[in-house]
């Protein structure tokens, strides 16, 4: 895979059994509720991927098939429509190319009730990990799965998951695209709308992430989803100085099957093993591998590992403790020609 773990593999899997519900995250703009309302009530929001989306009709669908719109949005990307007397959950796209039409090239977002319902990159992703859809515009035209609270959630909660990292990095950790409040600024979320393309291939399903200079660091498919990948990681790398070999560290890691899963680094005159995996975990990029291990065949030892997407090159750490304290620490070393692979089942 050359020097970047996760680049051109799958990043987490996602499953689109929406059967177990999790607790709420919030999504969806209040509510649930499928009975249509008495009084006059709204769902509003912005759209936006960085710039604001201004000027461009919006519509929303009701779950009965109604449409209502357009509705212009403005210079600042916002958009209202009165959904008095519809039934939730709405389904709501922007007319990117101002065609009438709703296809892969327009931006999609849902709401399972009157509230906020704003419509960017990530509400489009969330519409089709939430729907089990390759296209959010299957959903929108009727031809895909449908939505309500539970997968709703779920799909936040596995973008939350996946891209915590990256959202940490910008400030908007745990952040709900769909209803928080939203302002196109070039800051926070929608800076890293500036910095990131979302793209979902409709065909296959695949989502890719790509900086702003090109490089794909992230590709998933939505519908694997799950919260809780099961990775594996092998691999090997050495590194060296003028004076020639300083440390290498090996990996041959199976979440599925830990008791055959090792990790092992030369350090000079010491040699570091593990005795056992207890922990696998992925975060947006990092891979962390904790266990029990031992120094020069001496046990009692703790260690952790990370592998981390890094550019240009591939970044690993590993450091080893005793009950005194951190005996040994790698630490975060850029590898230049490593062959760290990491999938996921």
């Amino acid at each position: 895979m050359g020097n970047n773990v996760f680049k051109n593999i799958l990043c987490v899997l996602f499953s689109v059994v929406m059967t177990v519900a999790l607790a709420a995250c919030g999504g969806g703009g209040g509510g649930g509720d499928n009975t249509p309302s008495a009084q006059s009530v709204t769902v509003s929001g912005v759209a936006a991927s960085g710039d604001p989306i201004a000027d461009k009709n919006v519509y929303l669908k009701d779950s009965n098939g109604v449409v209502i719109g357009p509705e212009l949005t403005d210079s600042h990307g916002n958009y209202s429509f009165d959904v008095t007397g519809l039934t939730a959950p709405f389904y709501i796209y922007v007319d990117v190319n101002n065609d009438g039409l709703a296809t892969d090239a327009d931006l999609y977002s849902v709401s399972t009730g009157p509230g906020t319902g704003n419509i960017n990159p990530l509400t489009n992703l969330i519409v089709a990990v939430a729907s089990g859809s390759e296209n959010p515009a299957d959903v929108y035209n009727g031809t895909g799965g449908s939505i309500n609270q539970t997968s709703l959630d779920q799909a936040l909660t596995g973008l939350q998951y996946i891209l915590s990292s990256l959202l940490n990095t910008y400030g908007v950790s745990g952040v709900n695209p769909l209803e928080d409040s939203f302002v196109a600024d070039h800051t926070g979320l929608d800076l890293l709308f500036d910095d990131v393309v979302v793209d979902i291939d409709p065909v296959t399903g695949i989502v890719t992430f790509t900086s702003s200079t090109n490089y794909t660091f992230c590709e998933m498919s939505i519908d694997l989803i799950v919260s809780d990948p099961l990775v594996t990681a092998v691999g090997h790398g050495a590194w060296y100085d003028i004076d020639g070999f300083i440390e290498s560290i090996r990996l041959d890691i199976n979440e599925g099957a830990l008791s055959g899963s090792e990790i092992a680094a030369s350090y000079q005159n010491d040699y570091l093993t593990s005795d056992s995996i207890t922990a696998v975990t992925l975060l947006a990029g990092v891979v962390t591998i904790e266990g029990a291990g031992l120094v020069n065949g001496v046990t009692g030892y703790t260690f952790t590992a990370t592998v981390t997407d890094g550019t240009p090159y591939d970044e690993v750490r590993l450091v080893f403790s005793d009950s005194t304290g951190t005996v040994y620490d790698s630490g975060t070393v850029s590898v230049d020609g490593s062959s760290y692979t990491v999938t996921f089942n």
